[in-house]
């Protein structure tokens, strides 16, 4: 394929890309949601985002899209327990009255027809603090992630990539921005290591039969951060 026809495939999938009205925040992630399944999930009855944790039906919630970095909405959680109470009079919509939930607020048709927007969740995070952090990454709760040895978020310092893994798998879906603070993450460095291994030290299997022979400080963060990239 020339270079022409993959100028032109890029251009289209740009144009799609600042086309897309909805209803998630960018086409990636709505995609994603279509071909992450065991990864990624919406929750169109509270209005969130997440990541799924593996052999339990629970996700860690997302506060800002890891494909594009904008915030997404806020979480509707409190708000279905309030008006299933105000309306309807269930004070136990999660056990004893979970068989007198109206079909409607079994979807997002309950907050759609009473047209709730984003507002105030009273979950108590202070975004602005979050961000605030003096840490290698981004901020104190994708610090907090990493040093969790069961966390689905992952970070490989040889690379400088950011993750979330795939369960039962070694590969990982790589995130551009981070889930909880939206901030960008830097770019990843697989190629430069890649060149660098070839042309400087004549590796050309630097993952695979030339293994071996990589020099020590490019198994970790340390080839990088001496050339200052």
């Amino acid at each position: 394929m020339d270079n022409n026809c993959l100028n032109e495939i890029d251009n289209k999938i740009e144009q799609e890309r600042r086309d897309y009205k909805g209803p998630h925040c960018c086409m990636t992630m709505h995609y994603g949601l279509l071909s992450d399944k065991n990864v990624l999930c919406y929750n169109p009855k509270y209005r969130e985002y997440g990541v799924k944790i593996p052999k339990t039906d629970r996700y860690a919630e997302m506060q800002y899209c890891i494909c594009c970095g904008k915030q997404l909405p806020l979480s509707l959680r409190i708000q279905w327990a309030e008006y299933l109470k105000k309306e309807y009079g269930l004070t136990a919509p999660m056990n004893q009255d979970k068989k007198n939930i109206p079909k409607e607020f079994l979807s997002d048709e309950w907050w759609k027809k009473r047209h709730i927007k984003n507002f105030n969740n009273n979950k108590n995070i202070d975004h602005n603090n979050l961000k605030k952090n003096k840490g290698f990454h981004c901020c104190l709760r994708f610090e907090r992630e990493l040093l969790d040895n069961g966390s689905l978020l992952l970070y490989s310092s040889k690379y400088r990539e950011y993750g979330i893994k795939i369960p039962e798998s070694p590969a990982f879906i790589e995130i551009d921005y981070c889930l909880f603070c939206g901030k960008s993450f830097p770019g990843s460095l697989g190629d430069e290591w890649l060149n660098i291994l070839e042309y400087d030290y004549k590796l050309e299997w630097p993952d695979s039969k030339d293994k071996d022979q990589v020099p020590k400080e490019f198994l970790t963060d340390e080839w990088w951060k001496k050339r200052g990239l």
